[in-house]
């Protein structure tokens, strides 16, 4: 870097900007927040003792790196153990905090939790939430997942490392930022408030690659193909004969090459992963960070809600920097 200025491109929420850091994550996730709100108003007045929050935010850690790490990364407790809700960071609970007083939610501290694994964060997310729901520890939970990647801190570090799409770099990211909420709920409890089902999320996985970005080694995609592999397996009997991508490629050769591997790996188990039901939301949003799997949850609702999905079951995948793979499965109706 010789200091010589260069152009890049990326794709800003302009409510959000004048903000940086943790005020521009509570500004983006508050916009997020109030959009559900007002579709579903009656949330308000539900008592939220059974009502969990989780929050998937970025993986600060894997920004603060300029050299890179070790090439064994170390043990993830979240990965380890994927049915314990981890305990929030005092970063994670305040905006916990903010948002429910903003929100005026009543969901008990004890059920607030937060997930810095950046883009595949959403899928360990909704594993977990699943699981408490299924247990009937919790009636519903609302997951959101939000990012900055035009943050000034995001946007020294990519370019620091040489990830930002420019002129002499064509296969960079062109950052972008986003903020969505999801409310995943249980059928009964839904029916009990006569709420409308959008979609459903039949499963979710979350693997970890040891050969990952921060750790400088090229993915074959085994994790991901994994993930992908136990999501299709478990909520589908047989495998469903059309499957719609929605992938976090972001343009970068690294992920280019994992995403190519993944699909040779899977081609001969699952035939209907085809290239040309795919789409990158990044491709219009550019790279969302955290906010990349639900944006993409959020998308594939829209498209069946609207009649233009590709296929009855959407796959939503994700590859975090520092390793965790993710996958889930949504469908349009309640009978899948």
């Amino acid at each position: 870097m010789d200091g010589t200025q260069e152009s890049a491109r990326g794709h800003l929420v302009l409510t959000a900007t004048g903000f940086q850091g943790h005020a521009r994550l509570l500004s983006l996730g508050w916009a997020a927040l109030e959009d559900l709100l007002h579709q579903e108003p009656e949330l308000r007045g539900l008592p939220h003792g059974r009502t969990g929050l989780i929050l998937c935010l970025p993986d600060l850690e894997s920004r603060r790196s300029r050299p890179p790490p070790p090439t064994t990364p170390p043990q993830n407790p979240e990965v380890s153990h994927p049915h314990r809700i981890p305990p929030s960071s005092p970063e994670g609970r305040e905006l916990c905090a903010q948002l429910t007083r903003l929100g005026k939610l009543s969901i008990p501290e004890a059920n607030w939790s937060d997930i810095r694994w950046g883009h595949a964060g959403p899928a360990l997310a909704i594993h977990k939430a699943l699981q408490s729901l299924r247990t009937r520890d919790w009636n519903r939970c609302l997951i959101g997942g939000f990012d900055s990647l035009v943050d000034p801190n995001a946007l020294e570090w990519l370019h620091d490392v040489r990830r930002l799409r420019v002129p002499d770099k064509p296969d960079g990211i062109i950052p972008g930022e986003a903020a969505s909420f999801i409310l995943l709920e249980r059928f009964d409890a839904a029916r009990e408030r006569g709420a409308n089902t959008h979609a459903v999320v039949t499963e979710a996985a979350a693997t970890h690659e040891s050969h990952h970005y921060m750790a400088r080694q090229t993915s074959t995609a085994l994790a991901l193909a994994e993930a992908i592999s136990r999501v299709l397996s478990t909520s589908h009997d047989p495998a469903p004969d059309q499957v719609w991508l929605i992938g976090d490629h972001n343009g970068e050769t690294y992920r280019a090459h994992e995403w190519g591997c993944m699909l040779v790996r899977l081609a001969a188990q699952f035939p209907s992963l085809r290239v040309n039901d795919t789409w990158f939301p990044a491709s219009s949003f550019g790279d969302t960070g955290a906010a990349s799997m639900t944006l993409g949850i959020c998308m594939a609702v829209r498209a069946f809600r609207r009649g233009y999905h590709r296929a009855p079951t959407a796959l939503i995948t994700a590859s975090s920097d520092a390793g965790l793979r993710g996958a889930l499965c949504i469908g349009q109706h309640e009978t899948i």
